[in-house]
């Protein structure tokens, strides 16, 4: 059989580094919004002067690695992105799908079925023969499959590590009631059996929630692993059983039965079941079932690839479980864990910690079924910039000023590409805004103003999946500022940093299969806001600390309406 998946990367182009004049001109133009007058004279000010001075140089030292490395940009951002900080990966890290309901009630089956269809993506991978993705021909870097299974993001002083196990392990980690299993699933065919003989023996008493660990900060986690390694070798395996596994299975005691609590199971549960550390599905009793995605090494579209082949893979009832046998003692093996009171004060602490951050988040599932991609094609416009100006004429409603706002855009036409910054906050959206808001204002010059700003959008998209956006190269620039060289006034200028304050980070995946996906706000006063656009309906997940994601959902909503009203009347 021809292997598949890796055969394209060989002919993937590097990422470019962009002209250092045009990204100027993108960032000073992407900031005139959020600029009065003199602001903005001062800034281009200090614009021009970096780029005859200090950004000849950064430029070229970026010039240069480029030439040196595959990808100038990957080592820096997954270090400096995802495994240095030492915030807790939920909720600041991960995100979530909320699976729609396909198969029945009963936890085991769904868990089996899930399991199975898994592990027939896992041979897809592990064997190559998946096809690579490509867009309208062009193929996209696939190198970051080879850690969707069997690996395990690693707790350490000052930076995490991601470590890689053989794919020959074939065995699955299920939680129940904070205990742990080693499920063998080279006998797939007696799944249900095994996962309700685990969910027998696991309420006879509920274990110490070591999962709760690695909610932590990560350099807490890591003297806390240290520790429990050291106690016994018993636990320094079942923690590389755990870390080896192809996958974490998390069986919820809850029976959610509304979007919001089903979402909020899925992106952090209680903080106990779980372990944050690798992908995991999260099977709640009622047969309901998500996946929590861990963030280090991939980005959404790979995991949203995955889940689409699991769902779809049981919506066309392609799974047979075979007929319930008894287990045999070697199919299932509890992971123990030896722990002291040290242990367990980590543990202690580490609920405290968690249940404080999740005390202070709101999420607020917005399902707005007016209209969807359908209704916005017809009016010849794109559907996720028809979207993102939702977004801004309700952030308007809510606070009356331009929002900063992160969209996320893959760069995977490159080699190693991982994602760039769509900017949706443009002088275009903004004069549309003013005009929706102008009672005086035609509908004629709101829908050309619409247009022009649906225009400039996916420009600037067509910038960020080319690579030669404006947020990765003015990170790379600062990247290269050596040690004991002063930050240029450019850099560090408080009127263009408006901008590039995520007052709305966001980003679209689309599946009829799930309902619904999110993740965490970036700044404190700021939203997450997840979206997935379908033919008939547009769905937002907003997470907050700021007390007003029911406002900025009531907003949205009306801007929604409002712009459907405007498009109807003409």
């Amino acid at each position: 059989m021809t292997k598949k998946l890796y055969a394209q990367q060989s002919k993937l182009p590097r990422l470019p580094v962009p002209a250092l004049e045009e990204t100027l001109e993108k960032y000073l133009e992407s900031a005139e919004p959020f600029l009065n007058a003199d602001e903005l004279k001062r800034s281009k000010q200090l614009v021009d002067n970096f780029k005859s001075g200090q950004g000849v140089t950064l430029q070229q030292r970026l010039l240069d690695r480029s030439t040196k490395k595959e990808n100038w940009l990957i080592d820096w951002w997954n270090s400096q992105g995802y495994l240095e900080p030492r915030d807790p990966v939920t909720p600041y890290s991960n995100y979530y799908f909320y699976h729609r309901h396909l198969i029945g009630n009963n936890q085991s089956t769904v868990a089996a079925s899930l399991i199975k269809a898994t592990l027939a993506f896992k041979h897809l991978v592990d064997s190559e023969q998946l096809e690579p993705e490509n867009i309208k021909g062009t193929p996209l870097c696939t190198e970051t499959y080879q850690f969707l299974f069997n690996s395990s993001r690693v707790p350490l002083k000052n930076s995490d590590k991601v470590v890689k196990f053989d794919q020959s392990n074939q065995h699955v980690v299920v939680l129940s009631n904070n205990r742990f299993f080693k499920l063998d699933v080279n006998n797939s065919d007696n799944l249900e059996s095994q996962l309700d003989h685990i969910i027998k023996i696991s309420y006879d008493r509920t274990g110490d929630a070591v999962g709760a660990l690695t909610t932590e900060n990560r350099d807490t986690w890591s003297d806390a692993r240290q520790h429990i390694q050291s106690l016994s070798n018993s636990n320094s395996n079942s923690l590389k059983q755990i870390d080896s596994a192809a996958l974490i299975v998390a069986l919820d005691s809850s029976s959610p039965i509304s979007r919001d609590k089903a979402s909020w199971g899925a992106w952090v549960g209680d903080g106990r079941n779980r372990w944050f550390d690798k992908h995991q599905i999260i099977v709640y009793k009622n047969g309901k079932s998500a996946f929590n995605a861990e963030h280090s090494t991939m980005d959404g579209m790979i995991t949203l690839r995955l889940n689409e082949f699991i769902m779809g893979t049981l919506a066309s009832k392609k799974i047979t479980l075979g007929e319930k046998s008894s287990v045999k003692q070697s199919d299932v093996e509890e992971l123990p864990f030896e722990l002291d009171s040290k242990a367990l004060d980590y543990i202690t602490n580490a609920e405290k910690h968690h249940d404080a951050i999740m005390g202070a988040h709101t999420m607020d599932v917005i399902q707005y079924d007016g209209y969807g991609a359908n209704l916005i094609k017809s009016n010849k416009i794109s559907p996720d910039a028809w979207v993102q100006m939702i977004k801004q004429l309700a952030f308007w409603k809510l606070r009356g000023r331009a929002p900063g706002v992160y969209e996320s855009c893959q760069t995977r036409k490159f080699l190693y590409g991982r994602t760039e910054v769509i900017r949706p906050t443009s002088n275009e959206s903004t004069k549309f805004v003013h005009l929706m808001r102008d009672v005086n204002a035609s509908d004629a010059d709101r829908i050309s103003a619409l247009h022009a700003a649906a225009k400039r959008h996916l420009k600037y998209a067509g910038w960020a999946a080319n690579g030669v956006a404006v947020d990765r190269h003015i990170y790379g620039l600062k990247n290269c500022i050596e040690q004991g060289e002063d930050i240029h006034p450019a850099l560090k200028d408080a009127a263009l940093a408006r901008s590039s304050k995520w007052e709305l980070s966001t980003s679209q995946l689309s599946s009829p299969l799930f309902d619904g996906w999110g993740f965490s706000e970036v700044t404190p006063d700021g939203f997450g806001l997840g979206y997935a656009i379908q033919d008939k309906s547009i769905r937002w997940t907003i997470t907050c600390t700021n007390g007003e994601g029911k406002e900025l959902g009531h907003c949205l909503t009306e801007s929604a309406n409002e712009m459907r009203d405007l498009m109807e009347k003409a």
